[in-house]
């Protein structure tokens, strides 16, 4: 929804050189087109600046600007909260007496009357920061499935800052990238892990987590966060709440059950939406036309984008342009494609089909999931310490290749799960993660053993929610992923069988689909986002490798990588490609 920037020194020690009351960002005012808010006050011995970019969506008046203060509460928020009139009505009810129509007024009542707690109850995704007058107390958290960002760094000065972008903080530290780590973390994930970014000196917040800052601009944990107080309502119930009522919305179609599932629920609402499908013209089997003519056929407004050579290089490098950090996923292209047609239309609010499959168990490979190793494996390999850590060779393969579920290369040879391992490594494991299996089993394990909860941990919040949000609002498009609802959390977090009906949930989706007319949808092929980079890529393209000799990050790669250039796989090299295009934008 928005973008903020927070700074916060103590009174007495020496200020930076940045003034955000006159900052002009590089990135975060894309996340907030409508307005730009600054506020400074002082709080007990600190001296705190505020800097907003807002995208106005459930409040559309300067009611819902921000930073915002009322009722003793001084805040900036990014992000929605869907069950913020049920909140007010609650709030109403003991006496507090509302201005506006947006939910950050709601929360700073909230915040007001509950203090801290209040975040267990809204249902949505945010990042915020907030300082509560009346309790004398500074917090800030995101949301429990971290699909809206947020970064935090100390300066040298002693200053802590807090924003919607690290590539913002980074100018303000004048802090470069950390050039060979990003390169190999990156082609080994796919994606930067944990809580670090492409920067030494600045993390990402943990998700799903509260913190609380004292006066001497200490950090200390408040309390995980979970919907245990939000009133769970049916799935269904859950996906409709997320459809925006005052500014036109659509939907990012891939070809899948998921997004198709989501269509057709809002299709017969009162606010329908406007779809997009990303065509492949040249590729009988990358068609979603079936579907497309389908669709129509129902009633709905679907619009096909044809992807021409010229449009996959204009957004190969608005995708890159759009990213905190380098991700390698095939999805980039189409989403960025997507989200500039969004906003050319006027559109302010797209939705996602994302998550729903990693949080119901929904993939096959889930079903042979060797849970109770996971914990184990976490335990070793500390993923928010792994740069402290650096890359300690072997260990560093294994698991890359079981906590990465994007890539097959020949550089990491990924795989998704234990069968994939060599005896030698599974040796390794079966050592180190105190396997209470006999190590004959161990090693001979066939089935392809696969972690949900990394998936949940690292693979949906630091790619692909990340990118979701990242892409959609450098056009300044919010996107939604309503299969993450107080729903999904509630089930996710007793860690159940994950399913709406029958321990089925890709079934229920298709009865969703089949109960509102969409039997005719062809879903025994899925290319949409998911089509590989080669697919996308016609004879007459320039040349990746040729791209990556000319790039000035090139002789970072490896000597063994740059001396077999012309054997890389075609993923490898778009991967390099992606990683060298976002380097040399964010220099």
């Amino acid at each position: 929804m928005c973008g903020f920037l927070v700074k916060l020194r103590r009174a007495t020690s020496h200020q930076s050189g940045v003034d955000l009351e006159n900052y002009l960002p590089r990135y975060l005012d894309r996340r907030g087109p409508d307005s730009r808010g600054h506020l400074r006050l002082k709080f007990k011995n600190l001296d705190i600046d505020f800097l907003h970019y807002r995208l106005s969506i459930t409040d559309l008046s300067t009611a819902g600007d921000q930073p915002m203060t009322c009722h003793s509460v001084t805040m900036v928020f990014n992000g929605e909260i869907y069950n913020y009139n049920l909140l007010r009505d609650e709030l109403v009810s003991y006496g507090y007496e509302f201005v506006g129509e947006s939910d950050t007024e709601v929360l700073c009542a909230g915040f007001n009357y509950f203090g801290v707690d209040f975040v267990s109850m809204l249902d949505g995704i945010f990042a915020l920061f907030c300082i509560d007058h009346k309790r004398g107390k500074i917090f800030y958290c995101r949301d429990q499935f971290g699909v809206k960002p947020l970064y935090y760094s100390v300066l040298d000065s002693g200053e802590v800052l807090l924003g919607s972008d690290c590539r913002e903080l980074a100018i303000i530290r004048r802090e470069s990238i950390d050039v060979r780590r990003v390169i190999l973390e990156t082609v080994s994930f796919g994606y930067i892990g944990g809580l670090r970014t492409p920067y030494q000196g600045i993390q990402r917040v943990e998700f799903g987590i509260s913190f609380e800052l004292d006066s001497n601009l200490k950090t200390s944990f408040l309390a995980k966060i979970t919907y245990s107080n939000v009133k769970v309502v049916d799935f269904e119930e859950s996906i409709l709440s997320q459809i925006p009522t005052l500014v036109p919305w659509g939907i990012q179609l891939s070809g899948g059950v998921d997004s198709s599932s989501l269509a057709l629920l809002a299709n017969k609402s009162k606010f329908s939406p406007k779809c997009y499908f990303v065509d492949f013209p040249f590729s009988k089997r990358l068609s979603e036309q079936k579907n497309v003519e389908e669709m129509m056929r129902l009633g709905m407004d679907v619009e096909q984008i044809e992807l021409t050579p010229n449009l996959f290089w204009e957004h190969f490098l608005e995708s890159q342009k759009s990213l905190h950090s380098p991700m390698i996923d095939s999805a980039l292209i189409p989403q960025s494609i997507i989200s500039a047609k969004a906003k050319k239309d006027g559109l302010k609010v797209l939705w996602s089909g994302a998550g729903g499959d990693e949080v119901f168990d929904a993939y096959p490979r889930y079903r042979t999931t060797v849970r109770p190793y996971v914990d184990k494996i976490f335990n070793y390999f500390e993923m928010s310490s792994f740069s402290k850590k650096g890359y300690p060779g072997s260990e560093f393969g294994i698991f890359s290749r079981l906590l990465n579920p994007m890539l097959d290369m020949k550089m990491a040879s990924i795989g998704r799960g234990v069968a994939d391992l060599t005896v030698k490594e599974k040796e390794f494991l079966w050592d180190v993660i105190s396997v209470d299996v006999p190590k004959n089993e161990w090693i001979n394990f066939e089935s392809n053993s696969v972690y949900s909860r990394a998936d949940l941990a690292e693979y949906l919040p630091n790619l692909l929610l990340s990118q979701a949000d990242q892409i959609s609002m450098h056009h300044g498009i919010e996107t939604r992923v309503p299969l993450l609802n107080s729903y999904s959390e509630s089930v996710a977090s007793e860690n159940k069988a994950m399913a709406p009906v029958d321990g089925n949930y890709k079934s229920y989706l298709l009865e969703i689909i089949k109960n509102r007319g969409g039997a005719g949808l062809d879903f025994s092929r899925k290319y949409g986002f998911g089509a590989s980079p080669q697919d996308y890529l016609l004879s007459n393209l320039p040349s990746l490798t040729n791209i990556l000799e000319q790039s000035t990050v090139w002789s970072e790669v490896p000597e063994e990588i740059r001396k077999n250039k012309n054997g890389l796989c075609p993923d490898l090299t778009w991967a390099m490609t992606s990683i060298f295009q976002w380097i040399e934008l964010n220099t």
